[in-house]
């Protein structure tokens, strides 16, 4: 594999927010779940 330092490090920044972006739309699904199913409730 040929990696430069700019591929490196822009892999170290990216994975981080990717992550983090998945994560808050995954909570921000649950949480949308949860008050639906509480309203139907």
């Amino acid at each position: 594999m040929c990696t430069t330092p700019l591929g490196t490090l822009r892999l170290d920044f990216f994975e981080p927010v990717f992550f983090v972006g998945v994560a808050i739309r995954l909570g921000l699904l649950f949480v949308n779940g949860e008050s639906l199913h509480r309203r139907q409730g």
